[in-house]
């Protein structure tokens, strides 16, 4: 079986996953500060990713953008533009975590599994949602699920 498991081939500079490379491409410009690196890793990820949307730039794709790896993820780009002194980059990523990411992350709370003592009410779907930054997902409940993953229903 290929790759894509049966479907024909896909790109994965326009895949949903490349976006989660921006959190790592922070972290590593954070540890040298070398502002050449972030503006090429930038230009990279504004290239496949539309500031305003969030969107893939494959035609027709609205990329879902609530997990907790996507939120961290437009959070790096947001501050990769504000280190790259691009304002109006900056506050259109924010405008994207207020308007589509976070609202979609608190949305998914509820549709399964058992609760990590939230004020939203039932779980997460996935466990990459753990990785929300906090207030969105504290720390305890990420504990709490690895210690009972065994009676949790949470799907990777």
């Amino acid at each position: 079986m290929p790759d894509n498991m049966g479907s024909g081939w896909i790109a994965s500079s326009t895949c949903d996953q490349t976006a989660n490379l921006a959190e790592g491409a922070w972290n590593i410009y954070d540890k040298g500060l070398n502002t050449t690196y972030l503006n090429l890793a930038y230009e990279f990820f504004h290239f496949v990713m539309t500031a305003g949307t969030g969107n893939i730039t494959l035609a027709g794709y609205q990329q879902n953008l609530g997990g907790g790896k996507d939120i961290n993820a437009l959070m790096s780009l947001e501050k990769m533009a504000t280190v790259l002194s691009l304002p109006g980059d900056a506050a259109q990523w924010n405008q994207v975590i207020q308007d589509r990411a976070i609202p979609q992350y608190k949305k998914a709370w509820g549709t399964s599994g058992v609760g990590f003592g939230n004020d939203i009410g039932g779980a997460i779907t996935n466990f990459f949602d753990l990785l929300a930054p906090e207030p969105l997902c504290k720390d305890e409940w990420a504990t709490e699920s690895a210690d009972v993953r065994s009676t949790l229903y949470i799907y990777v």
